[in-house]
């Protein structure tokens, strides 16, 4: 539930404030794959130190946080840096 949970708030907040366009240049393609896999890679060891208890809330949070950077986080961080443009259609 944790996993559909971010998927869900990132997707929400990703359309209604980023408008993210997956469209790019091969080369921005591979380099937002790279960051985005490395990152997440990341995301989920330190997640799980920040919360290490197998307490069913923690559990959820680490799963939400690791959906929510792929859905919103990482769209966010690829427009700031310029890998990613907005997307001009509805």
């Amino acid at each position: 539930m944790g996993y559909l949970g971010g998927a869900a708030a990132g997707r929400l907040l990703e359309k209604e404030k980023l408008n993210f366009a997956v469209s790019g240049k091969p080369r921005e393609h591979l380099a937002r794959a790279l960051i985005g896999l490395g990152l997440i890679a990341l995301i989920i060891p330190v997640a799980e130190a920040v919360f290490p208890y197998n307490h069913h809330l923690l559990i959820f949070s680490r799963h939400a946080l690791s959906t929510f950077w792929v859905t919103y986080l990482a769209p966010l961080f690829f427009l700031r840096v310029g890998l990613a443009r907005v997307n001009s259609k509805f």
